[in-house]
């Protein structure tokens, strides 16, 4: 089925997802050498302060980047108005980060003056989010490839050199950890002058860029719903074996998150019949790519998860299988949401997160009535959520439902 891509796209893929695997494998060497040197307390100080960082780069931009994006790669021009709005954003999502920092440090005065330090890389998060965007809209794999390992390649790299140079302490892997970052955001707003030298008078996308958002802030939380309640709900070994399943299920999507990624530029160019019957090669060859490399994962976890994690992963096999069924759906639903950016209609995938999301919420909470909730019955659940909002936009879509009239213009 492979042959299906031309030899430009072949080696695109194999570039995007030996970027994913190795940053994967790498991160396998520094975890356990990072992990002696700082113990569990520093990483829980250096988990605490990105994540903030994180989820603060994720909601604050109102899904603009990816609107203005689009605006730009399929039409003359972009709004300039737009262009400044990122820009606030990120002034303003890095004041609110250093205003709130012992609030989100919890007391913790290390994961405060960490978190107050961050703030920097937001003031620029918007920028380089629509330098992103754009590489991808224009099919600049390469670029796109560079600026994505200076935070899944990098980092993991300089952590591990800092070891064996005797260098390695929780302050400098603070600084390594967030030099990759920096780097990632001076490279996206490289990458987006194009762009914001087309900035015109002319209208900002809000109608497709709120709807993206709305997306995508139910998204975050969907996926974090299932450690959030087994955090709440059961023991901590519970949460410890699902939290790795969810790690190793996570590995198994490198090779389709790729061919996901190269197909955003051509969904892009393409209308009417043309884009639906790309779609549904690129869907068939995606779940091959996940049957494969999932089944991979399973056997792996099979034959050597004993040897490699010890006797109190027992069990980690079963849930392992249930999410990466889990994972094949969800990332034919994330090709969805690259399909309907493309067009710039999201009104489908607003309709079927909050959905999914109403199904998830309703199954957490009759396992937790009932008391069902087990690592192996919340993978179940995000199977059934992530079936659930595929099926949901396959049935909007069948219906026409949800559709836009055209590409969003709406204005300020």
């Amino acid at each position: 089925m492979l042959n299906a891509l031309r030899g430009r796209d072949l080696k695109a893929l194999v570039m995007t997802a030996g970027v994913s695997y190795g940053g994967t494998a790498l991160s396998v060497l520094s975890a356990p050498l990072l992990a002696r040197t700082v113990g569990a307390d520093g990483r829980g100080v250096l988990a605490a302060a990105f994540v903030t960082l994180q989820l603060l780069s994720w909601v604050s931009f109102l899904g603009l980047p990816r609107g203005l994006a689009l605006q730009g790669a399929k039409r003359s021009h972009v709004s300039g108005l737009g262009v400044i709005v990122v820009s606030l954003l990120g002034i303003v999502s890095a004041a609110l980060a250093f205003g709130l920092s012992a609030v989100f440090a919890n007391g913790d005065p290390r994961i405060e003056v960490a978190i107050k330090i961050g703030t920097v890389s937001l003031l620029a998060s918007g920028l380089n989010q629509l330098g992103v965007e754009l590489l991808l809209l224009e099919g600049k794999i390469r670029a796109y490839n560079v600026t994505r390992s200076t935070v899944l390649v990098l980092p993991s790299l300089g952590i591990i050199a800092a070891y064996f140079l005797d260098a390695l302490s929780l302050q400098s892997a603070y600084i390594i950890m967030l030099s990759g970052q920096l780097l990632a955001c001076i490279l996206g707003c490289f990458f987006a002058v194009s762009l914001v030298r087309k900035a015109r008078r002319i209208p900002v996308p809000w109608d497709f860029s709120l709807k993206y958002w709305s997306t995508s802030a139910l998204d975050q939380v969907g996926t974090r719903a299932d450690q959030l309640a087994l955090s709440a709900l059961t023991q901590p070994a519970t949460l410890g074996v699902y939290s790795l399943a969810v790690t190793c299920a996570t590995a198994s999507a490198g090779l389709t998150e790729a061919l996901n990624t190269l197909a955003y530029s051509k969904l892009s160019q393409l209308q009417g019949t043309e884009s639906k019957a790309f779609l549904r090669r690129r869907s068939l060859l995606g779940i091959a790519c996940s049957l494969a490399s999932g089944t991979m994962i399973v056997l792996a976890v099979h034959f050597f998860g004993r040897a490699l994690f010890g006797p109190t992963f027992d069990g980690l096999t079963q849930i392992v299988v249930v999410l990466v069924l889990a994972q094949l759906v969800a990332d034919q639903w994330a090709l969805r949401i690259l399909a309907d950016s493309a067009r710039e209609t999201p009104n489908r995938l607003v309709l079927a997160s909050i959905i999914g999301i109403a199904v998830l919420g309703a199954s957490i909470a009759a396992l937790a009535v009932t008391g069902g909730l087990t690592g192996l019955t919340m993978g179940l659940v995000m199977v059934l959520f992530s079936a659930v909002r595929l099926t949901a936009w396959g049935v909007l879509q069948s219906q026409g439902a949800g559709a836009s009239t055209g590409p969003s213009h709406t204005g300020a």
